[in-house]
């Protein structure tokens, strides 16, 4: 291993660098430098990882520093063996990988081995950038719980039957929130497996929930990202297992750490909670959600079970419970009348979704949100549900759409506030508690 070089001054965030790659090396030191913040180098070796040696691991988590950038080059197999050594000998240790492009099981086993990024060559520098700028903010928070600096709302969907439209209505909502706000928007899908909310937006997920929950240890900004799925419109996705033999239980308890991360970085998270069955797990994240939206079909069967349901939620009409009644596919004529539904479920009903058979099979079928689409009773209906819920945020109309688009470029990026005074993420709902939050 090469001599280390020591960089002299007062309080920095430690760092080391292990790459041969000359471009990297030079394109890091460019953007370190752009954050215009304190740094001591630690380690600075110009070796291949096959070169070092055994004992390199126990000198590297000696010398102490809060992040490590490892180039593993075109072998994920001993650059994933090198890392875990790391994190089992220091996990405090936040480590950058570096290397080729890697097919999804390979970069899943340098990921889950304890690197909270990958950067692929040829490198972007906006990537590395944000890399650099999430390491020093996260060396800056090691002394202390992590928390947010905006406020973030949690809508629940939840039907007790299927075929209710739920998914659809989740995708296009949070499709329509993030036009309409600019604010930082997540679709999370947590259906046991195979859930269709990405699909519903075009996307072909590579990591699922699963992957978030296996991390939330050593989990920050950067790992996050890795795992979520971008739609054009800038809201992101964190997507539901894509194999029927990935399912696994999803815990109340895990539920509460996964909406507590996210809280941390999102303004807006959008639940599609996937369930025919009012289990544990879909009460507690009702239970944790700010808004609550309860959807029906108009038809005897489906109302019964959602007065059912109703025995284990707050039912008063206050702005504390959250809870809203959405009726989904209403033809006027057809199924039960507008004026029984309130009477048949003891609950008001708050927004009517006009069916639209054509609108959204075709939306379906495209992987494009109805509300892309222009003007359409189904669109108009899940626009006045966002605006009702993002209220204190919309942006004018007329600034939706591209301006929208633009708007969304220049704000801060995820998660940065361009050094602007923001609340302290919490529960809209003056009645939420602690979210298990505590997980970064």
């Amino acid at each position: 291993m090469t001599a280390l070089t020591v960089l002299p001054g007062g309080p920095a965030t430690r760092l080391a660098l292990i790459s041969p790659d000359r471009a990297f090396r030079v394109l890091l030191a460019d953007c370190l430098a752009e954050e215009a913040r304190p740094v001591e180098w630690v380690l600075r070796s110009e070796n291949e990882l096959s070169a070092l040696r055994p004992e390199a691991i126990d000198q590297i988590c000696d010398r102490g520093p809060d992040a490590l950038f490892l180039d593993i080059g075109d072998d994920p197999l001993s650059g994933a063996n090198f890392i875990s050594a790391i994190s089992d000998r220091s996990p405090e240790i936040t480590v950058v990988a570096i290397g080729d492009s890697l097919d999804v099981e390979a970069l899943l086993k340098v990921i889950r081995s304890g690197a909270s990024g990958y950067l692929r060559r040829p490198f972007d520098r906006h990537e590395v950038a944000e890399a650099c700028s999430t390491v020093l903010r996260k060396a800056g928070t090691k002394t202390g719980p992590q928390t947010a600096d905006h406020t973030t709302c949690v809508l629940g969907l939840f039907s007790p039957k299927g075929g209710t439209g739920v998914s659809t209505l989740a995708a296009n909502l949070a499709v329509h929130i993030r036009r309409a706000t600019a604010k930082r928007t997540l679709l999370l899908d947590l259906s046991p497996e195979l859930g269709t909310s990405p699909v519903l937006l075009g996307l072909e997920p590579r990591y699922s929930y699963l992957d978030v929950l296996e991390s939330l240890h050593r989990m920050d900004e950067g790992l996050l990202l890795t795992f979520l799925d971008e739609h054009s419109s800038g809201t992101r996705v964190l997507a539901s297992p894509t194999s029927v033999f990935a399912s696994r239980e999803l815990t109340p308890d895990n539920v509460s750490k996964l909406l507590g991360l996210l809280r941390l970085h999102f303004e807006y998270v959008i639940v599609d909670i996937g369930r025919g069955v009012m289990d544990r797990t879909a009460l507690r994240t009702l239970e944790l959600s700010d808004e609550k939206l309860i959807v029906t079909t108009p038809d005897l069967p489906t109302l019964r079970n959602v007065k059912r349901v109703l025995h284990h939620l707050p039912t008063e009409e206050s702005s504390e419970s959250g809870l809203r009644l959405v009726v989904s596919r209403y033809e006027e004529g057809i199924g039960v009348e507008k004026k029984d539904i309130q009477r048949a479920v003891g609950l008001p009903l708050h927004h009517l979704l006009v069916e639209d058979r054509e609108g959204v099979s075709k939306s379906a079928n495209l992987g494009r949100p109805i509300v892309l689409d222009g003007p359409s009773s189904y669109a108009s209906g899940v626009g006045q549900i966002g605006d009702l819920i993002a209220k204190d945020d919309l942006l004018e109309k007329d600034a939706r759409g591209p301006l929208g688009k633009l708007l969304g470029a220049v704000l801060p990026p995820f998660g940065k506030t361009n050094g602007r005074p923001k609340k302290k993420s919490e529960p809209r709902s003056a009645r939420r508690t602690a979210q298990g939050s505590g997980v970064a």
